[in-house]
């Protein structure tokens, strides 16, 4: 997992290549979908052996494994959770990757000399991840809403439509 992966300039697009700009440039890096689904895996308490599929999976590591992939993976890949970003693989330079908003590097010009570039973002994209960047880095942070609340508020809400309609 200590290997480096490609990055991605979450920059606005107008600090790019002006002198009279931002001195640094922010980076996050752009995970490969296979590479980010272990690193999720080990983020829920799977061992090395369990990801790689050498040891079974109990009941309850296989509902975990369930849940990823129903709820978190889908809402990632359809760029619904702040922290990532799903990026379409761009004419073969770029693959299929997750931009991870948490991990940022700043680099200045002349940190870049040594970087080479694999792409170039086509529109809307170029526009649309700094402005999701933005998003993330500027959110309010709230407690999580309990689940039994959640459902207790539906239900309620549930009960008082089915009222309404039936007083029809």
């Amino acid at each position: 997992m200590g290997k480096p992966h490609p990055g991605i300039c979450v920059s606005p697009q107008c600090e790019l290549g002006k002198d009279d700009r931002a001195p640094f440039l922010v980076f996050c890096p752009l995970l490969g979908l296979e590479f980010f689904a272990v690193v999720q895996l080990h983020h829920y308490g799977f061992s090395p052996k369990e990801v790689n599929g050498d040891s079974p999976l109990d009941e309850e590591k296989q509902k975990k494994v369930n849940k990823f992939y129903k709820n978190n993976l889908i809402d990632y890949l359809k760029n619904k959770a702040y922290r990532y970003y799903f990026l379409m693989g761009n004419d073969g330079n770029i693959p299929d990757s997750i931009i991870d908003f948490q991990i940022t590097e700043c680099l200045s010009a002349e940190q870049m000399k040594d970087k080479k570039k694999i792409g170039v973002l086509k529109s809307p994209w170029r526009e649309e991840v700094p402005s999701k960047y933005g998003s993330y880095i500027s959110r309010i942070g709230t407690a999580r809403i309990p689940e039994t609340l959640i459902k207790e508020k539906r239900d309620s809400i549930d009960i008082a439509i089915f009222k309404t309609l039936r007083g029809r």
